[in-house]
Protein backbone atom coordinates (compact mmCIF):
# COMPACT_ATOMS: atom_id res chain seq x y z
CA UNK A 1 0.00 0.00 0.00
CA UNK A 2 1.42 3.37 -1.01
CA UNK A 3 0.67 6.44 1.09
CA UNK A 4 0.01 9.69 -0.76
CA UNK A 5 0.73 12.76 1.30
CA UNK A 6 1.82 16.32 0.56
CA UNK A 7 5.41 15.59 1.60
CA UNK A 8 5.84 13.07 -1.23
CA UNK A 9 8.03 14.37 -4.04
CA UNK A 10 7.02 13.56 -7.61
CA UNK A 11 9.91 13.40 -10.07
CA UNK A 12 9.01 15.48 -13.08
CA UNK A 13 5.65 16.50 -11.67
CA UNK A 14 6.19 20.12 -12.67
CA UNK A 15 6.67 19.41 -16.35
CA UNK A 16 3.62 20.13 -18.52
CA UNK A 17 1.53 17.10 -19.44
CA UNK A 18 1.13 16.38 -23.14
CA UNK A 19 -2.46 15.85 -24.08
CA UNK A 20 -2.55 14.22 -27.51
CA UNK A 21 -4.49 11.31 -28.86
CA UNK A 22 -2.44 8.17 -28.40
CA UNK A 23 0.39 9.91 -26.54
CA UNK A 24 0.86 9.62 -22.80
CA UNK A 25 3.55 10.88 -20.48
CA UNK A 26 5.99 8.35 -19.08
CA UNK A 27 5.23 7.05 -15.58
CA UNK A 28 6.11 9.37 -12.70
CA UNK A 29 8.28 8.18 -9.84
CA UNK A 30 7.25 8.84 -6.25
CA UNK A 31 10.00 9.30 -3.69
CA UNK A 32 9.58 9.16 0.07
CA UNK A 33 6.88 6.49 0.10
CA UNK A 34 6.86 3.56 2.49
CA UNK A 35 7.93 1.32 -0.39
CA UNK A 36 10.95 3.38 -1.38
CA UNK A 37 10.93 4.55 -4.97
CA UNK A 38 7.77 3.52 -6.80
CA UNK A 39 6.80 4.22 -10.40
CA UNK A 40 3.20 5.19 -11.02
CA UNK A 41 1.36 6.26 -14.14
CA UNK A 42 -0.63 9.46 -14.18
CA UNK A 43 -3.78 7.35 -14.53
CA UNK A 44 -2.92 5.32 -11.42
CA UNK A 45 -2.16 8.49 -9.47
CA UNK A 46 -5.45 10.01 -10.59
CA UNK A 47 -7.42 6.89 -9.63
CA UNK A 48 -5.93 6.95 -6.14
CA UNK A 49 -6.47 10.68 -5.69
CA UNK A 50 -10.09 10.27 -6.79
CA UNK A 51 -10.47 7.39 -4.34
CA UNK A 52 -9.13 9.55 -1.50
CA UNK A 53 -11.65 12.29 -2.38
CA UNK A 54 -14.49 9.77 -2.47
CA UNK A 55 -13.41 8.49 0.95
CA UNK A 56 -13.49 12.07 2.28
CA UNK A 57 -17.01 12.42 0.90
CA UNK A 58 -18.04 9.14 2.58
CA UNK A 59 -16.74 10.40 5.93
CA UNK A 60 -18.49 13.75 5.45
CA UNK A 61 -21.79 11.96 4.71
CA UNK A 62 -21.34 9.82 7.85
CA UNK A 63 -20.86 12.95 9.99
CA UNK A 64 -23.79 14.71 8.32
CA UNK A 65 -26.12 11.81 9.08
CA UNK A 66 -24.92 11.59 12.69
CA UNK A 67 -25.46 15.32 13.12
CA UNK A 68 -28.95 15.21 11.61
CA UNK A 69 -30.45 12.91 14.23
CA UNK A 70 -28.62 9.63 13.51
CA UNK A 71 -30.70 8.32 10.60
CA UNK A 72 -29.90 4.67 11.32
CA UNK A 73 -31.06 3.26 7.96
CA UNK A 74 -28.92 5.67 5.95
CA UNK A 75 -25.95 5.31 8.30
CA UNK A 76 -26.07 1.51 8.09
CA UNK A 77 -26.17 1.85 4.30
CA UNK A 78 -22.67 3.36 4.41
CA UNK A 79 -21.26 0.05 5.71
CA UNK A 80 -20.64 -3.28 3.95
CA UNK A 81 -22.57 -6.27 5.24
CA UNK A 82 -19.72 -7.64 7.39
CA UNK A 83 -18.45 -4.27 8.66
CA UNK A 84 -17.50 -3.55 12.27
CA UNK A 85 -18.17 -0.33 14.23
CA UNK A 86 -16.13 -0.39 17.45
CA UNK A 87 -16.59 2.34 20.03
CA UNK A 88 -14.62 0.62 22.77
CA UNK A 89 -15.80 0.03 26.31
CA UNK A 90 -18.16 3.01 26.32
CA UNK A 91 -20.02 2.49 23.03
CA UNK A 92 -19.43 -1.21 22.32
CA UNK A 93 -18.41 -3.29 19.34
CA UNK A 94 -21.06 -3.87 16.67
CA UNK A 95 -20.34 -6.54 14.05
CA UNK A 96 -22.34 -6.64 10.83
CA UNK A 97 -24.61 -4.10 9.18
CA UNK A 98 -27.68 -5.19 11.22
CA UNK A 99 -25.85 -4.68 14.53
CA UNK A 100 -24.59 -1.30 13.32
CA UNK A 101 -28.17 -0.38 12.36
CA UNK A 102 -29.42 -1.27 15.86
CA UNK A 103 -26.61 0.73 17.46
CA UNK A 104 -27.47 3.87 15.49
CA UNK A 105 -31.19 3.37 16.18
CA UNK A 106 -30.35 3.78 19.87
CA UNK A 107 -28.13 6.85 19.52
CA UNK A 108 -30.91 9.49 19.72
CA UNK A 109 -31.77 8.12 23.19
CA UNK A 110 -28.14 8.78 24.24
CA UNK A 111 -27.47 12.07 22.43
CA UNK A 112 -30.19 14.51 21.41
CA UNK A 113 -27.67 16.75 19.62
CA UNK A 114 -24.24 16.23 18.11
CA UNK A 115 -21.89 18.02 15.77
CA UNK A 116 -18.94 15.99 14.50
CA UNK A 117 -15.93 18.14 13.66
CA UNK A 118 -13.48 15.79 11.91
CA UNK A 119 -10.07 17.00 10.86
CA UNK A 120 -6.50 16.04 10.04
CA UNK A 121 -7.40 13.17 7.69
CA UNK A 122 -4.57 10.80 6.88
CA UNK A 123 -5.81 8.56 4.08
CA UNK A 124 -3.98 5.71 2.41
CA UNK A 125 -5.31 3.99 -0.70
CA UNK A 126 -4.27 0.54 -1.88
CA UNK A 127 -2.27 0.18 -5.09
CA UNK A 128 -5.36 -1.05 -6.96
CA UNK A 129 -7.54 1.77 -5.50
CA UNK A 130 -10.04 -0.80 -4.16
CA UNK A 131 -9.46 -0.34 -0.43
CA UNK A 132 -8.07 2.20 1.96
CA UNK A 133 -7.52 3.30 5.52
CA UNK A 134 -8.08 6.62 7.21
CA UNK A 135 -7.30 8.28 10.51
CA UNK A 136 -9.23 11.37 11.62
CA UNK A 137 -9.40 13.52 14.72
CA UNK A 138 -12.86 14.12 16.15
CA UNK A 139 -13.93 17.03 18.31
CA UNK A 140 -17.63 16.80 19.06
CA UNK A 141 -20.08 18.98 20.88
CA UNK A 142 -23.08 17.03 22.12
CA UNK A 143 -26.13 17.13 24.34
CA UNK A 144 -26.95 14.03 26.38
CA UNK A 145 -30.44 12.62 26.38
CA UNK A 146 -32.64 12.76 28.41
CA UNK A 147 -30.60 14.94 30.83
CA UNK A 148 -29.93 17.71 28.31
CA UNK A 149 -26.35 18.15 29.50
CA UNK A 150 -23.83 19.84 27.17
CA UNK A 151 -20.69 17.74 26.63
CA UNK A 152 -17.30 17.88 24.92
CA UNK A 153 -16.04 14.72 23.23
CA UNK A 154 -12.68 14.09 21.56
CA UNK A 155 -11.52 10.92 19.87
CA UNK A 156 -9.58 9.46 16.98
CA UNK A 157 -11.29 7.53 14.19
CA UNK A 158 -9.37 4.69 12.55
CA UNK A 159 -11.38 3.62 9.52
CA UNK A 160 -11.09 0.92 6.88
CA UNK A 161 -12.77 1.45 3.51
CA UNK A 162 -13.63 -0.79 0.61
CA UNK A 163 -14.82 -0.02 -2.90
CA UNK A 164 -17.73 -2.06 -4.21
CA UNK A 165 -18.41 -1.27 -7.86
CA UNK A 166 -18.07 2.49 -8.11
CA UNK A 167 -19.01 3.23 -4.49
CA UNK A 168 -16.99 3.41 -1.27
CA UNK A 169 -18.17 1.91 2.02
CA UNK A 170 -16.90 1.53 5.56
CA UNK A 171 -15.38 -1.87 6.29
CA UNK A 172 -14.46 -0.90 9.83
CA UNK A 173 -14.68 2.07 12.17
CA UNK A 174 -12.67 2.17 15.39
CA UNK A 175 -13.38 5.11 17.68
CA UNK A 176 -10.66 5.72 20.29
CA UNK A 177 -11.94 8.07 22.97
CA UNK A 178 -9.63 10.78 24.32
CA UNK A 179 -12.14 12.49 26.63
CA UNK A 180 -15.85 12.97 27.28
CA UNK A 181 -16.37 15.90 29.61
CA UNK A 182 -19.18 18.20 30.73
CA UNK A 183 -19.12 21.57 28.98
CA UNK A 184 -19.08 23.57 32.21
CA UNK A 185 -16.17 21.59 33.69
CA UNK A 186 -14.17 21.30 30.48
CA UNK A 187 -11.75 18.63 29.40
CA UNK A 188 -8.79 19.62 31.60
CA UNK A 189 -10.29 17.70 34.52
CA UNK A 190 -11.62 14.76 32.54
CA UNK A 191 -10.22 11.30 33.22
CA UNK A 192 -8.68 10.74 29.77
CA UNK A 193 -7.26 14.20 28.94
CA UNK A 194 -3.49 14.38 29.02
Amino acid sequence: MLTLKPADVFKGALRPLRVCRGVTDPPLTILGSSQGEVTMTVEARLARLEAAEQIRALKARYCELCDSGYDADQLAGLFVEDAVWDGGRQLGRHEGREAILRFFQGMPAMLSFAIHYVSNPFITVSDDAMSGKGRWYLLQTATTSPEGRAMWFAATYEDEYIRVGNSWFFKGVLLKRRFFAPYERGWARSENAA
